[in-house]
């Protein structure tokens, strides 16, 4: 019917008409198999759009299993290390620091692992360690909590072992705030088991799901729909509205299950499905976040914990859909019949409106032209700020193609967008015609981009925005600052000036180092602070290297304003402008006058000594090194003299150091006194001190000076109401006879000084190439005798002591001997010196006790009768040592059996004078129940009422008063002194060396109490000593 109304109405229409037939037919036809291509295509992709959906569901929920698998078998894995299980099973303190450095490195490789913790059976915080920005640290003290309160905790504890408790995904969460940045957290936990023992602790691992979320949004992202991540509870996990996500997880009562009660009961029944509404197709899918994590790879999470992968395809997504539907009904023909009539309608205009698009086509092109070429990024919006157009300049600055800008709202791109735009309202409401403001854009790279905008309405609803990047200008802007910060704050002095040297400004720290005003200065020339103290060819070379270098750098000598010349360190530079023409001198300068004073001090420390102001070593070295120069070029002699201070250190470590100094400082007076002033003094150190005395006539020049300080140093010094005597050994090298070097002469010196120290002190020796080789068997003796010590060479031997009432042994004095290898036996005085004076005295003090204290039990254990053993002491021992402390544990290594009464320790009187240490130490031995005695008594020089006072049971008389009895009277005068001194005092007298009967005879007439020497007997080794006690048959209980 309709060919046949076609045809009449070709026959009888005119010629313009029947093309319009012809046309309209063809065009019903091709609309026709438009609407139905239409429909296919539409139907097609809705299709696609379903599918994609549902792979990008699966594909996540499949991301999120891996994810979750991989840290719990982690997890698993740290538990089972056998570091950790020890350390569970027994928690010892010094196990700890290693089970927190298998954390921190497992932290350390693992960035998205916030915090690894191990609490133990009773739920006490152990270890743990955690990040603190870009550290890995660990807690201790007060920062480790309880954690039974802890569900993560609690839980783990009551599930079997290789099981994985995963706590709910929230906030990071300390001292019950929330802490920032954000960051979601899921908490793995695992119990540790020990065999029967049950479980000894818990291992907990924090996890930062940031990574995972924003995987999981990256990927949601590219979905056609809108998707959201639900828990179990509704809540919003992931929602592209971000404020929408963020407060659910900060605890908003914001949920998916409150706003769709109906699709939400339904996806609580069903795990998965679609739903069609007028709101489009909503797609859901729920997951089990938490699988295979225990021992039969099931889940143990919280009761019923479920997610829910949700997509939303929005209504207008299904419009291509609807409008197949609608072209297979009646509407897509009534669609057609009017498409017909609105071709008749647009072929009249046809020919205008080709026209017309081709003008506009040119327009157009010189827009776009004008468009790409613009500097600046040029944005048209819509009202609702969705991108209508960009340019090329727009895509460079978000960093985004084209097609990722149009058609996307531009507020989430842009951080105060629509402020920048509307400016507080709308165009149309307001009367906006632009607005200037600045926002930040942040590039897919993180790079944050400062942009100025400057915004329009135009008539036809949209926004116009022009977007220029002033990056260049901000950092510009900061760079000024810093500059002006770092002008007004350095402590450095800043002039500028003009070329013409006229100072345009000042920074306060100039003002500061010249004492001037701003206004004092502004306009003069920096010269107004010349010093005079520099030439006009100083001045001529610092402008020649301003012309040529464009700087100079050096030190300078100005002037204040108050006329003080100071030192500085200057700076100064041409600015020049871009022809090369200076228009500016800056001058940088640092007042180092302060500096300068510091040098001079550190020069006068480098070369003086500070207590005393002499010469320090240092400076002394060269001294004596330009002094030997000199005499080799003059030929004359010189003599270097080493003195050492003769008691000193007894002093200065009985009364303390301050003594000790003030009167090192009183000792350097008396040498500067003694010697010509041309001679130089110095202290080596300590109680060293040396004179360089050039110049010399003869040797005895230098005796001549050796006996004047002699003299002067044995004049009582006068300190704090004391008196001290303090005389000194002197050695004496000459050169060129001793020694041509410095180092020779310097050491010949010494050598000489030590042979004066060993010959009694307060002397002076010449050194001889004698005393080189004495001091080589002095080295040689002290290495042999360290030897010695390891090796055991050393022996005790006993002279026994005699009661002279009944001429019996009740005791024996242990005297030391030195089985040499390749001397043989050596007496004490062969090498008990040099112990002194290496300090080995108190090793072999500490021996001749512990032997001492052996042989007396073996003595006991063989049936001897009780005997006292005397032992000596030096001096060095009671001071330097701890005497009570090695006879204590001598003591008690023998259990008991052997008694402190048993013992004497013998010290001589000069040891008394010793301080009050020594003195402490005797009455700690007295206390113990040893007795003491006083060796060689009356040649020292102790007062009545001074001895009286000591802890002393025994006198012994020295045998230089016993040798003359009974014909030298003075000598019996002094022993019949000592005897009935000792006896009213209540102490016991030991007369030493009698060697003769009339000796013996006199002594009992006087009734001293006891008696050894070779007339009773010679030291015998210890097994000797039981026959002699035996044959006496006497013995002495011990009091």
């Amino acid at each position: 019917m309709i060919g046949r109304l076609t045809s009449a109405l070709y026959r009888h229409s005119s010629r313009r008409y029947r093309f319009l037939l012809v046309f309209a037919v063809n065009l019903l036809i091709a609309m026709t198999v438009g609407l139905l291509v239409l429909y296919l295509s539409a139907s097609n992709q809705l299709s696609h759009l379903m599918a994609d959906e549902r792979s990008y569901l699966d594909h996540s929920r499949v991301l999120i299993d891996r994810e979750m698998r991989a840290l719990s078998n982690d997890l698993l894995t740290l538990s089972h290390d056998e570091r950790i299980r020890l350390f569970a099973a027994n928690p010892e303190q010094e196990s700890q620091p290693v089970v927190g450095d298998i954390l921190a490195n497992r932290l350390r490789y693992s960035p998205d692992y916030q915090q690894l913790r191990f609490f133990n059976a009773e739920g006490h915080e152990v270890i743990r360690v955690g990040r603190s920005g870009d550290r890995i640290v660990t807690f201790d003290g007060a920062a480790l909590r309880e954690g039974a309160s802890h569900p993560y905790v609690r839980h783990a504890m009551q599930i079997a072992e290789g099981s994985v408790y995963v706590s709910r995904l929230d906030l990071s969460v300390e001292d019950g705030t929330i802490k920032r940045p954000f960051r979601p957290l899921i908490r793995l936990a695992t119990p540790i088991y020990e065999g029967e023992r049950g479980v000894q602790g818990v291992l907990v691992l924090s996890y930062s799901a940031t990574q995972m979320m924003t995987t999981l949004e990256e990927l949601l992202s590219r979905q056609e729909g809108s998707p959201l991540l639900l828990d179990g509870e509704g809540r919003w996990l992931y929602s592209r509205d971000h404020i929408q996500w963020w407060e659910s997880l900060l605890g908003a009562d914001q949920r998916f299950s409150l706003d769709n009660p109906e699709v939400w009961s339904m996806m609580q029944v069903d795990g998965s499905g679609e739903v069609r509404g007028d709101d489009g197709v909503l797609m859901y899918r729920a997951i089990a976040p938490f699988p295979a994590m225990g021992p039969d790879r099931e889940a143990v999470s919280e009761p019923e914990e479920r997610w829910f992968l949700v997509s939303r395809i929005q209504p207008e997504r299904l419009l291509l859909g609807r409008m197949a539907a609608m072209a297979s009904s009646g509407l897509g023909l009534l669609l057609a019949l009017v498409s017909v009539l609105a071709c008749a309608l647009v072929a009249r205009l046809r020919i205008t409106q080709i026209e017309g698009l081709d003008a506009l086509r040119k327009s157009e092109e010189h827009a776009r032209g004008l468009l790409e070429g613009a500097p600046d990024a040029i944005l048209l919006l819509d009202a609702e700020l969705n991108c209508v157009e960009a340019n090329q300049q727009a895509c460079h600055l978000f960093g985004q193609p084209r097609e990722a800008l149009v058609g996307h709202s531009m507020r989430q791109m842009v951080g105060g967008l629509e402020r920048a735009f509307h400016g507080g309202g709308s165009g149309r409401d307001n009367g906006v015609v632009g607005h200037v403001s600045e926002v930040i854009i942040e590039n897919p790279d993180g790079r944050k981009i400062p942009v100025e905008v400057s915004s329009r309405f135009l008539t036809d609803g949209y926004w116009q925005g022009f977007l220029r990047d002033v990056s260049d200008r901000k950092e510009s802007e900061r760079g000024r600052l810093r500059a002006e910060a770092v002008f007004l704050n350095t402590s450095e002095g800043i002039i500028i000036t003009n070329s013409q040297g006229s100072i345009l400004d000042v920074n306060p720290a100039f003002l500061d180092i010249s004492g001037y005003t701003r206004s004092e200065l502004i306009g003069q020339n920096p010269s107004i602070q010349q010093s005079g103290r520099h030439g006009r060819d100083f001045y001529r070379n610092l402008w020649q290297s301003l012309e040529q270098t464009g700087s100079w750098i050096g030190e300078i000598w100005n002037r204040r304003k108050n006329g003080e010349v100071y030192a500085a360190w200057e700076n100064i530079a041409c600015v020049r402008d871009e022809e090369g023409r200076v228009e500016n001198y800056i001058a940088i300068i640092s007042d180092i006058s302060t500096l300068k004073e510091a040098e001079s001090k550190l020069v006068q420390l480098a070369n003086e000594d500070s207590l005393t102001g002499l010469l320090n070593r240092r400076a002394f070295g060269g001294a004596l090194e330009h002094a030997i120069d000199r005499a080799q070029r003059h030929g004359y002699p010189l003599a270097l003299l080493y003195l050492d201070l003769d008691r000193f250190k007894l002093i200065n470590d009985t009364l303390g150091h301050e003594v000790g100094d003030r009167l090192l400082q009183k000792v350097a007076q008396i040498i500067r006194d003694c010697v010509r002033s041309e001679d130089v003094v110095a202290r080596l150190g300590g109680d060293e001190f040396t004179v360089l005395a050039e110049n010399i006539a003869s040797p005895e020049d230098a005796a001549v000076i050796a006996q004047a300080l002699s003299r002067a140093l044995e004049n009582p010094v006068m300190l704090e109401g004391q008196e001290f005597v303090i005389p000194a050994s002197i050695g004496i090298a000459l050169y060129p006879r001793d020694a041509v070097s410095t180092s020779e002469l310097a050491r010949a010196a010494d050598t000489a000084m030590y042979r004066a120290k060993s010959k009694g002190r307060s002397t002076y020796e010449f050194y001889t190439s004698e005393m080189t080789n004495q001091a080589v068997i002095r080295f040689e003796t002290e290495a042999a005798l360290r030897q010695a010590l390891i090796n055991q060479e050393l022996e005790l031997h006993y002279q026994p002591q005699w009661a002279l009432d009944g001429v019996s042994v009740i005791g024996v004095e242990a005297l030391i001997r030195w089985q040499h290898p390749e001397r043989g036996l050596l007496a004490p005085g062969g090498f008990i010196p040099v112990a002194e004076e290496s300090n080995l005295i108190n090793e072999i003090g500490s021996w001749v006790i512990e032997e001492a204290c052996r042989q007396f039990a073996e003595w006991m254990s063989q049936g001897l009768p009780p005997i006292k053993l005397a032992i000596n002491l030096s001096g060095r021992q009671l001071i330097y040592g701890n005497v009570p402390e090695v006879f204590r544990t001598s003591l008690a290594r023998y259990g008991g059996v052997v008694p402190a009464s048993a013992f004497e320790f013998e010290v001589t009187e000069t040891i008394l004078q010793s301080g009050s240490k020594a003195v402490a130490e005797l009455q700690e031995l007295q206390e113990m129940g040893a007795e003491i005695a006083i060796d060689d008594f009356g040649k020292g020089y102790s007062s009545l009422g001074h001895l009286s006072q000591l802890p002393v049971d025994t006198l012994k008389i020295d045998q230089g008063f016993v040798k003359g009895l009974p014909d030298h009277d003075t000598n019996v005068a002094i022993v019949r002194a000592v005897i009935s001194m000792a006896h009213s005092m209540g102490l016991k007298v030991i007369a030493e060396g009698v060697e003769e009967p009339g000796q013996l005879l006199f002594l009992q007439s006087l009734n001293c109490d006891f008696g050894q020497g070779y007339l009773f007997c010679k030291p015998v080794v210890a097994a000797e000593i039981y026959e002699l006690v035996m044959a006496s048959r006497i013995e002495i209980p011990f009091q």
